[in-house]
């Protein structure tokens, strides 16, 4: 016979257990490695396989778990052990279910932890245990700062870095000082990534809440238990400090505590069962994100332009030479003259008038997007459709691999040394004496080639944001220090100091992976001029021109970036993502590639 539950505070219906499929009586609970967060360890996964699992429906209301626990078992003929402490009642409506998800259920309802362990269902309260967790990433805080600035004042000076370390708001407030008559502009960008810290707040974040959770709910459900008690014993005065004590005791006992050691990258957590999952699903969720990768290939080309296209490249050329059209350009005088046709991708002016009054016909110089999915093709395609705007010369083509929210930066530059001078003259201390004089010189270098600051951040939809930042610099000329202090004559010192051009641009864009995007637009303009002339002859008055001859020469040049990002799913040059680049192994490379040839020059 069923034991009747006490009605009608509560009641309970259980109707024949049924069978499920068939299941293997042979299958038990998995083994779970709790030390190693890369083991994922459902603590209520599915258990279906666990036990012969029946069907069983169960509808109670307000009733002791421990009860509703002994019925479950009475049903189903499991074998189940309940720890004395459990505590707190029940109110579950539940058909056609079995018995690990009933027991999930109830867990959702009352601090009940339960396992199956040698064919036996423990079910206890859901007290504190310690659980390890691995963190396998690297134990480093990285600070990223990034400033470019210009100045219109003519003793100001331009600067452009990027570097790590905290001295960017001073350097920024060095750039911005200035007369107030004077046009400043800056620009800083700010990255900051300390994943051990952050992780060790937000844990401490999430147990703290739950602590306050369960503490609340263990307040009401002490209350209810307590209120016999209190009412027996209302006269007793010291109850209500006995009861305060017990209270802080239980809280004491049930508190989380973290312990986190980044050297090893461990973590250890003292908490209850239910918020063991909570962390377990909280770093398996930022592992998966910080540990994501994107490949990041760069090519910067230097186009020389062509007579034909002096006023830079015609990008429509470009996007119409690949397979999908993609930027499209047109130019208007008028606010709404022309609007862009998705659908034919072309420029439409709809015989509006612009600015001057005049009807618009063939516009040109408006930006417009055709598909948003155009692809140019790979990067060495791309450079080849340059060439008929003229020479291209590859500058560089770096490739950088950077993980999820981290920055990059590629330097290949040669460090040019010049030196400063100070000069300090003093008298001498004797009479008659002459002036002592000190020079003190110092020796510096300023970076001439190319340097690339990259910030990817990679969403669960293939797409990347990229912060990023090409600098190419080059020397164009010395020019000597006038300082009267180093000489005159033949004891005179030529100190030379580098004129740089610096080319640069930053940008954040969003791309998809494997696709393309371009930057242009640096252009720079060379004018020489070389004169000839014929000695003696050419120094006469008047006649002495006819005998000179000058030859002026122009080239414009325009430097283009191409970017191109790809998620990295498996970082394996084999079988992995990365088989592009296994021709580049030395071991498939040529047995003479390394050879040399000791008949031509190095």
């Amino acid at each position: 016979m069923r034991p009747r539950l006490d009605a009608p505070s509560h009641a309970a219906l259980h109707l024949p257990a049924h069978p499920v499929t068939k299941t293997s009586p042979q299958e038990t609970y998995p083994e779970v490695d709790f030390t190693d967060i890369e083991a994922p360890r459902a603590l209520k996964a599915p258990l279906k396989s666990a036990t012969p699992t029946l069907l069983i429906n169960l509808v109670v209301q307000e009733a002791p778990v421990q009860e509703v626990l002994l019925a479950i078992a009475r049903e189903s003929g499991l074998n189940i052990d309940i720890h004395p402490g459990l505590r707190g009642k029940v109110t579950l409506h539940a058909l056609q279910q079995s018995v690990p998800s009933i027991l999930a259920r109830l867990s959702r309802q009352v601090d009940m932890y339960y396992e199956w362990s040698n064919g036996v269902w423990l079910i206890t309260p859901d007290t504190p245990v310690i659980r390890s967790y691995k963190l396998n990433y690297v134990n480093i805080s990285r600070d990223t700062t990034g400033y470019i600035g210009v100045a219109s004042e003519i003793n100001s000076t331009g600067r452009a870095a990027t570097g790590g370390g905290n001295s960017g708001g001073a350097q920024l407030a060095t750039l911005l000082s200035g007369n107030s008559n004077s046009s400043r502009t800056a620009v800083t960008s700010q990255a900051r990534f300390h994943l051990w810290e952050s992780v060790i707040e937000n844990i401490q974040a999430l147990l703290d809440d739950t602590d306050k959770a369960t503490t609340a709910r263990d307040e009401v459900l002490e209350s209810h238990a307590l209120a016999p008690e209190t009412a027996a014993g209302a006269n007793d005065a010291a109850s209500p400090v006995v009861a305060e004590k017990v209270k802080q005791a239980q809280v004491r006992w049930r508190a989380s505590r973290l312990i986190a050691n980044p050297e090893t990258g461990i973590v250890t957590i003292r908490t209850s069962q239910s918020q063991q999952a909570q962390v377990r699903a909280y770093l398996e969720s930022v592992m998966q994100v910080a540990a994501r990768q994107v490949l990041i290939e760069a090519t910067i080309v230097e186009v020389e332009l062509s007579k034909s296209f002096q006023m830079g490249i015609d990008w429509s050329r470009l996007s119409a030479s690949a397979e999908q059209r993609g930027w499209q350009f047109a130019q208007s005088l008028g606010n709404d003259a022309a609007q862009f046709n998705r659908k034919s991708g072309s420029w439409e002016s709809n015989n509006s008038k612009n600015a001057l009054g005049q009807n618009n016909g063939n516009v040109a110089l408006m930006l417009g997007y055709f598909n948003p999915f155009s692809r140019l093709g790979n990067l060495s395609a791309s450079v080849t459709l340059l060439e008929q705007f003229g020479k291209t010369r590859v500058l560089s083509s770096p490739k950088l691999m950077v993980l999820n929210n981290q920055t990059a930066i590629l330097k290949v530059v040669d460090n040019l040394v010049y030196f400063t001078i100070q000069s300090q003259i003093s008298q001498g201390s004797s009479v008659g004496g002459g002036n002592l004089q000190a020079v003190t010189t110092t020796a510096n270098t300023v970076p001439v080639g190319l340097v690339m600051a990259v910030t990817a951040q990679i969403n669960s939809h293939q797409r990347v944001n990229l912060n990023v930042r090409p600098t190419v610099s080059k020397v164009l000329r010395y020019i000597e220090d006038p300082n009267p202090q180093l000489g005159t004559g033949s004891n005179r010192i030529v100190s030379s100091i580098p004129e740089i051009q610096v080319r640069e641009m930053e940008s954040v864009l969003n791309i998809a992976t494997g696709h393309i995007a371009v930057l242009g637009g640096l252009m720079q303009e060379d004018q020489r001029e070389f004169t000839d002339r014929i000695p003696g002859v050419s120094r006469l008055p008047i006649l002495g021109q006819a005998f000179v001859g000058k030859n002026q020469a122009a080239k414009k040049t325009e430097l283009i970036v191409f970017l191109r990002p790809t998620v990295i799913g498996r970082a394996d040059v084999n079988a992995g993502d990365l088989q592009s680049f296994q021709p580049l192994l030395p071991e498939a490379l040529p047995a003479d590639a390394f050879e040399l040839n000791l008949g031509e020059p190095l």
